[in-house]
């Protein structure tokens, strides 16, 4: 059990937290923008890196390159990003002058969903289930689906596999409105000890795919044209 402090903290957490929603919304867009010193790297090498670094990256440089401009020194590009078996639109901008460049990233957020057994909530009035929060990350920043959170009914006559959802989605039949209610508040009980639980120990993974792909971008800048 929380002491009176670390329930305290939790509900903050909860109020902090926005419910998770699955569309992806501009706002939620990851930017990244950084600006590399390249001594002894003049315009025109880092630009021809630019255009190498798109023509490596992606499947077809022609589509991807939107605008590029050797005199302004800027290239820019809009392509796909795998995530696991989804994609992501990506644009990335390039800007160069003798000895630096900049790189400005916008990317579809990376998106996990994830869920979690509140093994202590097993009923919903008589009929015996597993509960279970819906969670992801967005960005890498926790967000709770409480809405699309459930319990599915298990191993009984007529019902095997049934859920009733937070937001009142129904497919178990026969629930009184006290049952939901009774339910519905358990999980209220209960949700705030799971966020405190993920902020302690989050589950998220790594954005590998960005990551990949920038390290890709400042091994392609760094080339010298040595020959």
């Amino acid at each position: 059990m929380l002491d009176k402090t670390n329930k305290f903290l939790a509900v903050i957490l909860l109020i902090s937290i926005p419910l998770f929603s699955f569309c992806q919304e501009e706002n939620t867009n990851k930017e990244i923008e950084k600006i590399v010193e390249v001594p002894e790297m003049n315009k025109a090498n880092l630009y021809s890196n630019a255009l190498s670094f798109f023509a490596n990256n992606f499947k077809s440089a022609n589509d991807v390159i939107q605008m590029k401009d050797e005199t302004s020194g800027k290239v820019i590009g809009k392509g796909i990003v795998k995530n696991g078996n989804a994609n992501r639109n990506i644009k990335i901008a390039i800007d160069v002058k003798d000895n630096k460049y900049r790189y400005t990233i916008t990317i579809e957020p990376f998106i996990e969903l994830k869920k979690v057994e509140l093994e202590d909530i097993n009923k919903i009035g008589s009929v015996k289930g597993k509960t279970f929060i819906r969670y992801g990350y967005v960005n890498g920043a926790l967000t709770i689906d409480k809405d699309n959170s459930y319990i599915e009914c298990i191993g009984q006559f007529s019902c095997n596999g049934e859920k009733y959802y937070y937001s009142g989605k129904n497919e178990i039949l026969g629930l009184s409105k006290k049952a939901k209610e009774e339910w519905q508040q358990s999980v209220d009980n209960k949700i705030s000890e799971v966020i405190n639980e993920l902020e302690i120990n989050p589950t998220n993974k790594e954005d590998s795919e960005l990551i990949n792909l920038i390290k890709n971008l400042e091994n392609e800048m760094s080339k010298k044209d040595d020959w």
